[in-house]
């Protein structure tokens, strides 16, 4: 025997509606969590600037021609020095520094190779220190 049952109640479909609705903002899976700004970085400040050192590079230019060994007379400028690199009459080279207007000073008399430009370097460093 089939028995019949009562049919639901229609229930008002508007009133179902809001009820879904709610149920969904209570939920706390349809909810988003809110964005977070995102951190604002620091201003960046310029790095502080060491105080400037002296150079102690010479800047050197080429007086004549370069003998068979590669070496020629020369003059080197250092802030208000200058030295100066002569060819002796030997073969060998004088190093000299002129300081502003004053009297020039021998700083290797008589040398070959690099020893006169080593001189040079030397007493450049060591003003410079």
């Amino acid at each position: 025997m089939s028995t019949n049952q009562a049919p639901a109640p229609m229930a008002n479909l508007h009133e179902a509606k809001k009820e879904t609705a709610a149920a969904r903002r209570r939920h706390p899976a349809g909810k988003r969590a809110p964005a977070k700004a995102p951190a604002k970085a620091a201003p960046a400040k310029p790095a502080a600037k060491a105080p400037a050192k002296p150079s102690t590079k010479i800047t050197w230019k080429t007086a004549g021609e370069k003998d068979k060994n590669g070496d020629a007379p020369a003059t080197g400028t250092l802030g208000d020095k200058t030295y100066e690199i002569a060819r002796s009459g030997d073969g060998k080279f004088t190093a000299t520094v002129k300081v502003g207007k004053g009297k020039p000073t021998v700083l290797a008399e008589n040398v070959s190779g690099k020893t006169y430009w080593a001189a040079c370097v030397k007493h450049s460093k060591g003003v410079a220190a």
